[in-house]
């Protein structure tokens, strides 16, 4: 925070508060505590073929992380009033309060050290030219405002169909929250597909949040991010068409995160993929492959 930070994160410290071993198996699977994997019994860790497995007690796991985040809250309080301050808010960017206690010798932090001055933003000038793009989740959202206008028209299925690339990021995650925070919506509709292809790409955060009435597919591949954290509906990769009318590539990059739990239907497939989690209940990510022919 001296040096500029305003805010500070937790989360591996939060993961062990609750009983994370950071054994650094999350994407594998086999979390021996049920964090990542959601798994509350010895029993069903055994059907899942865990070979080790101590359940977390909910209570107690709660009671350390209350109870990590007050001692941190205290002793930050004792830090600020011994510095002077009276909120923690005002030692950002205070780097004078630090000094070089060693390697004088081998290197010199004092420009570091000195505290940055504010800058004034210069108005914009009219005239000079501007550059215009864009923005990286734009089709996200406008899918989302043309699947609930059909919706809201009386449409049980729905399909939008698209050719997309890379940039095109996070592509069905806007609409999976438009869907759940909208009961009205959600149970107005039976289906709704959306299909990239025939030779697309779709984007980080592709089919990220997934719920139950989606069902997502590309054709070509997928980037990190696939499928992160869905609770629901079908997310497929397939392979997409070349210049010569081959299917080719199907890759999907670190898919299936945060604990979901995935499975691969592989239809005549010569290879199988690479899932970093296996599948929540109620979700179907699926890797498509085509016959030789």
């Amino acid at each position: 925070m001296l040096l500029g930070a305003n805010r500070v994160g937790f989360a591996t410290m939060a993961m062990v508060a609750i009983g994370c071993t950071i054994c650094r198996k999350c994407h594998e699977g086999t979390c021996h505590v049920g964090i990542t994997t959601h798994i509350t019994t010895v029993e069903e860790a055994q059907d899942k073929g865990l070979k080790s497995f101590v359940p977390r007690e909910y209570d107690p796991s709660v009671d350390g992380m209350v109870r990590i985040f007050q001692t941190l809250g205290q002793e930050m309080q004792q830090i600020v009033a011994a510095l002077g301050f009276r909120r923690a808010q005002d030692l950002v960017g205070r780097a004078d309060l630090l000094e070089q206690v060693e390697c004088h010798a081998l290197v010199d932090l004092a420009p570091l050290l000195e505290p940055a001055q504010p800058r004034d933003f210069l108005a914009h000038e009219t005239g000079v030219g501007r550059r215009l793009t864009r923005p990286r989740n734009n089709l996200t959202t406008l899918l989302t405002g043309l699947v609930a206008e059909a919706i809201e028209d009386g449409e049980r299925e729905v399909t939008y169909a698209d050719h997309v690339m890379a940039q095109d990021r996070a592509l069905g995650a806007h609409l999976a929250g438009e869907l759940v925070r909208r009961p009205d919506l959600y149970g107005m509709v039976d289906t709704v597909h959306l299909h990239f292809g025939p030779s697309s790409i779709g984007g980080n955060g592709f089919a990220a949040f997934t719920t139950a009435k989606m069902d997502v597919l590309v054709e070509g591949g997928a980037q990190d991010g696939t499928a992160k954290s869905i609770s629901g509906g079908q997310v497929a990769v397939m392979k997409g068409l070349n210049h010569k009318g081959l299917r080719v590539d199907g890759s999907v990059a670190r898919a299936l995160l945060m604990g979901n739990r995935g499975r691969a239907d592989c239809a005549g497939q010569r290879r199988l993929p690479c899932l970093h989690s296996p599948l929540w209940r109620g979700c179907d990510f699926r890797w498509r492959d085509y016959p030789a022919d």
